[in-house]
């Protein structure tokens, strides 16, 4: 599990605060309402409503935040919070921003594990712009492995020098893939050397967060996924000491040609500090169906109870924050 505090008003916190007053909480709110609004979704088959609904509670939110905000990367959909989109009060520093406000709809969708709402901000200029319709190639890993793969490198020594940083026999070492078709040949090759495969269906997020931590059961994640989700993951990575790789991926060769026109090199190595730039990185997560580093939403009768992490690169501080919600207060807030 993540490091925790005793309080939102414990030493920690105050860290957070001197240094960036308040703003990673502020983000945590956002986070927080998109899950409780996605919440009510949760199990009930319908993928399209929790994303709207998780969508529209953020947006509730982000007007009040003191950032003049910049969305630099999102999921290719028209929105609120499509790239180039202004968010904040217009007050405060200038930032470039990712959200999710809902990361593993279908698994939401389905109760199922790993799906979060997510946010990300940096230093203007610092969050990398990816070209649309082009996803990622990505290797990520935890503090004591990020500096003895790459990804250049064939997987199966990759898997084996993560296994010899961790000073574990091969068998005990368990990567994560990103669950596409296409990676079957990737889960073959991993198998070939010992060491556990296991499939991710959706939540590439969580993914990232368990394979760069040291108590978690997986120790690596690779596979192709979402350029907005590999951004999203790279500010969490920055500010916990992991690393992920990474390589643009065009969908097509229309994809392509646009991100070289655009002055990208496809075949160039992308890092951590690539993807999000700067000293001022900050991170929150709210677990909506959870993962093992966050949990998800907790109800009792008049009750919600959220689990998030709010994390800031310049401190080294990762928060984790429990709040408590009126479901009253909350069907008035989210309008049911």
């Amino acid at each position: 599990m993540l490091p925790s505090a005793d309080s939102p008003r414990s030493s920690a916190s105050r860290a957070v605060e001197r240094a960036e007053p308040d703003l990673v909480l502020e983000l945590t709110r956002v986070t927080e309402i998109a899950a409780l609004a996605a919440g009510r979704w949760i199990g009930l088959g319908d993928e399209r409503s929790g994303i709207t609904a998780a969508v529209a509670a953020a947006r509730s939110l982000m007007g009040s935040i003191p950032i003049r905000g910049t969305v630099v990367t999102d999921e290719g959909e028209d929105g609120p919070f499509r790239a180039g989109a202004q968010v904040g009060d217009g007050t405060g520093p200038a930032r470039d921003l990712a959200l999710a406000p809902l990361d593993g709809a279908t698994l939401a969708a389905k109760g199922m594990p790993d799906a979060l709402a997510v946010i990300a901000a940096t230093e203007y200029g610092g969050m990398f712009r990816a070209p649309p319709i082009t996803d990622l190639e990505v290797l990520v890993v935890g503090p004591d492995a990020r500096d003895v793969v790459h990804l250049d490198r064939p997987l199966a020594e990759n898997v084996r020098a993560v296994a010899a940083a961790a000073q574990r026999p091969i068998s005990d070492i368990t990567v994560t893939v990103l669950g596409r078709v296409r990676h079957e040949e990737i889960v073959r090759e991993i198998r070939g050397t010992g060491a556990r495969a296991r499939p991710l269906q959706g939540g590439e997020i969580a993914g990232a967060l368990a394979a760069s931590h040291p108590d978690s059961d997986s120790d690596m994640l690779v596979g192709i996924g979402g350029a907005h989700e590999g951004v999203l993951a790279a500010a969490a990575l920055a500010c916990l000491g992991g690393s992920i790789q990474a390589r643009l991926w065009p969908r097509d060769a229309g994809a392509r040609r646009r991100a070289l026109d655009a002055g990208h090199d496809v075949d160039a190595v992308l890092h951590t500090r690539d993807l999000v730039g700067g000293e001022d990185i900050l991170f929150s997560a709210t677990g909506v169906t959870g993962c093992a580093d966050v949990p998800g939403l907790q109800y009792r009768a008049d009750r919600a109870t959220t689990h998030s992490v709010a994390m800031h690169s310049s401190t080294g501080t990762v928060l984790v924050v429990e709040g408590d919600h009126q479901i009253g207060r909350l069907h008035d807030l989210l309008g049911a």
